[in-house]
């Protein structure tokens, strides 16, 4: 294992402000036209008109200039926009939106210092907006970014091992209905996910972790 999968476990993190559940932004950065939307706020010094931000998303999503829209374009962006992207990206505290006067701008989060945040949004990012996508939606869920933790440390362990270190993060005494929960979440839903965006594999019983290219380099800039 590299040294940066050594590190990983510590570095699989947001900045976020007392109070938000880092689910909330995982979950919210997880679709890439809400992270463009975010690149084009903080490339700008002042608030954007909605209409002109959403402009400018369909020039880019398309590599044209934003003169070259059409209106038929424009009308769709700014359904998606208005009625399901800005209302996610406000209830996640990271846009201010006065929704009379259609104007956007970043909102204090302490994310935008982050440097992991900075190279998931910056022009550098090496990987596919649905890899981006895939990952940001696993890290999600804390139940998959805690067996991320323990496989990085361990590098291996069998799966019940897994359910009894997960039920014991949800319980101060044991328990066998929130183990047997824990249990079906993990075999059903939370490891196949693993399985598939190559973070782990099984093997009779036992979960071995690989981690993957976007974590491993999430770790690199975490770590700037």
């Amino acid at each position: 294992m590299t040294s940066s999968s050594e590190t990983a476990a510590s570095d699989i993190t947001l900045s976020v402000p007392a109070g938000q559940p880092p689910e909330q932004l995982f979950r919210t950065l997880a679709n890439r036209r809400r992270r463009a939307i975010l690149k084009l706020l903080l490339d700008r010094p002042t608030p954007l008109a909605e209409t002109r931000l959403c402009r400018l998303l369909v020039a880019h999503g398309r590599d044209s200039s934003p003169s070259e829209v059409s209106d038929a374009r424009l009308r769709s962006m700014r359904l998606s926009v208005h009625h399901t992207h800005l209302p996610a990206l406000q209830a996640a505290k990271l846009v201010e939106w006065e929704r009379s006067v259609g104007r956007v701008d970043t909102a204090a989060h302490p994310v935008y210092d982050d440097p992991a945040f900075r190279w998931l949004v910056g022009d550098e990012t090496p990987f596919d907006p649905t890899e981006i996508d895939a990952n940001l939606a696993l890290l999600a869920s804390p139940h998959r970014r805690l067996l991320v933790e323990i496989l990085c440390e361990r590098e291996r362990s069998t799966v019940d091992e897994l359910v009894d270190a997960l039920a014991a993060e949800e319980m101060s005494e044991p328990s066998d209905d929130v183990a047997s929960r824990v249990a079906v979440g993990l075999r059903h839903a939370h490891l196949p996910r693993l399985v598939d965006t190559g973070v782990v594999e099984r093997d009779d019983g036992v979960v071995v972790y690989l981690g993957n290219r976007f974590l491993d380099a999430w770790t690199c800039h975490a770590s700037e």
